[in-house]
C-alpha cells in the first residue's frame, strides 16, 4: 500500500512492450472499420452513421477529460500525479487522430444533421426556427468550429506533452513552470470547445432541442471516462505507482461520477419544471418509449451501484477492485452516449446494428493503436520532472 520511498523504484529504461497489444488493436480497428463499411454499403446510410457519431464523440470524451485533468494538475501544481501523469499525457496525445476520424462526419453531415435539409420541414414553427439559427448553424461555420475545436485539442495536448518528453533526456524545470503557465488559460478554451462540440455534433441532432446544462452534462462524463482509462491503462502497463495514488485516482473517479449524475438530474430537473415545448421532448423521447429501460439502467448502473462500491476505501486500495469499477463505468458512459445520439433516429426504442459494433470497435482499435504506437521508445514516467521524487514518497 505504501509508496515507493527512492527514485530506484522508477526505471529509466524507455517502454519497449504492447507489441502484442498493438497488433491486436490494429487488427480489431481494421476489422470494424471493415464492418462498418460492409453496414453503409449493404444497409442503411443514415443509420451506420449515427452509430460512427455515437462511437467518434464516446471515444473523444476520454481524451479530451484527459486533456482537462492534465490542465487542472498543472493549474493547482500538484505534485502527487507526476509518477503516473505519463499515460495521462498520452491519452491526451491521441487527440490528432480524431481529426481524421471526423472526416466521415463532414463528408455525410447532410445524413445525419436535420437542420441541413430544412426544406423537409413544412411546418412554419419549424421553418421559423432554421431561420433564425441559421447563422450559427449552417454549413460553413459548422465546419469552421470544428477545425477550432480540434486545432485548440491537438495543439494543447501536443504541447504538454512535448514539454513532459522533453524533460526525459535533461532535467529542465523549466518546461514544468511553462505548463503550470499554460494550464489554468488553457482551461476556459477546453471547456468551451468541449461544450459547444456537445451543441454543435450532439444536441444539434434535434431540431428543437436546447439545454444550457448539456455542456456539463458532457464534460461530466468526459472526466469520469478520462480518469477510468488512465486508471485502466497504470494498471495494464503496471506502472509503479502506490495503493496511495491509486486511492487518490479513484476517489476523483468516483467524485465526478457523482458531478456526472448532478449535471444529468439537473438538466431533467430544470426542462421538466420549465415545461417548455421546444425542450420537453427531448426527455419524453426517453422516458416515455423503450428507451426508458436505458434511462433506468443509467440510474443504476452508472449512478446507485457505482456510488454505493466505490465508497469503499479497500475498493479504491485495490487494482482489482478499482480497474473493475474503471471497467464498469466505461460501459456505463457508453449506453450514457447512445442514450443521447440514437434516439433521434429510433424514437421507439433502441435497435442495435451491426454497424455499431464495427463503428465502436474500428475507431476504438485506431485509438488504442495511436496510444501504443507512440508510447513505445518513450519512459513510462516522466523521469526528469523535478518533482518526481515528491510524487514517489506520496502520502495523502
Amino acid at each position: 500500500m505504501s509508496a515507493p520511498n527512492d527514485a530506484h523504484a522508477v526505471s529509466n529504461t524507455p517502454f519497449t512492450g504492447g507489441q502484442k497489444a498493438l497488433t491486436i488493436a490494429a487488427a480489431a480497428g481494421v476489422l470494424g472499420l471493415v464492418l462498418w463499411l460492409v453496414a453503409i454499403f449493404t444497409g442503411d446510410t443514415t443509420r451506420a452513421m449515427f452509430s460512427w457519431l455515437w462511437a467518434y464523440f464516446y471515444w473523444l470524451t476520454p481524451v479530451v477529460g484527459a486533456m482537462g485533468w492534465l490542465c487542472a494538475f498543472y493549474a493547482a501544481k500538484a505534485k502527487w500525479i507526476v509518477l503516473p501523469r505519463r499515460l495521462l499525457e498520452m491519452q491526451a496525445g491521441t487527440a490528432w487522430v480524431f481529426v481524421i476520424l471526423f472526416i466521415p462526419v463532414i463528408v455525410t453531415m447532410k445524413t445525419i444533421y436535420p437542420w441541413m435539409h430544412p426544406e423537409t420541414y413544412h411546418d412554419e414553427l419549424t421553418t421559423r426556427l432554421f431561420e433564425h439559427r441559421h447563422v450559427w448553424m449552417n454549413h460553413t461555420f459548422f465546419l469552421v468550429r470544428a477545425a477550432i475545436y480540434l486545432f485548440i485539442f491537438v495543439g494543447i495536448s501536443e504541447r504538454l506533452l512535448r514539454w513532459s518528453l522533453g524533460q526525459d533526456e535533461g532535467q529542465n524545470p523549466l518546461n514544468t513552470l511553462k505548463a503550470w503557465k499554460l494550464s489554468p488559460g488553457a482551461m476556459p478554451f477546453l471547456g468551451f470547445c468541449i461544450s459547444f462540440a456537445a451543441f454543435d455534433w450532439l444536441m444539434s441532432l434535434n431540431v428543437t432541442f436546447y439545454s444550457s446544462m448539456f455542456g456539463l452534462y458532457v464534460i461530466g462524463g468526459a472526466v469520469t471516462a478520462a480518469m477510468a482509462v488512465w486508471i485502466l491503462t497504470n494498471i495494464a502497463l503496471k506502472t509503479p505507482i502506490s495503493g496511495n495514488h491509486m486511492h487518490s485516482m479513484g476517489k476523483l473517479m468516483f467524485a465526478f461520477n457523482c458531478f456526472w449524475a448532478y449535471t444529468a438530474f439537473s438538466q431533467f430537473m430544470l426542462i421538466w419544471i420549465a415545461n417548455i415545448p421546444d425542450e420537453t421532448p427531448w426527455h419524453r423521447m426517453r422516458l416515455w418509449s423503450n428507451w426508458s429501460w436505458v434511462g433506468w439502467f443509467l440510474v443504476v448502473f452508472h449512478f446507485a451501484l457505482p456510488f454505493v462500491i466505490l465508497l469503499s476505501k479497500r475498493i479504491k486500495f485495490s487494482r482489482f477492485g478499482l480497474g473493475f469499477m474503471a471497467v464498469w463505468l466505461l460501459v456505463a458512459h457508453a449506453v450514457d452516449h447512445y442514450w443521447i445520439v440514437l434516439p433521434q433516429l429510433n424514437p421507439d426504442g433502441p435497435a442495435p446494428s451491426l454497424s455499431d459494433l464495427g463503428a465502436f470497435v474500428g475507431i476504438g482499435g485506431i485509438v488504442l493503436s495511436a496510444f501504443l504506437l507512440r508510447l513505445r521508445g518513450k519512459k513510462l514516467v516522466p523521469v526528469g520532472d523535478p518533482f518526481l521524487p515528491t510524487s514517489l514518497e506520496y502520502h495523502p
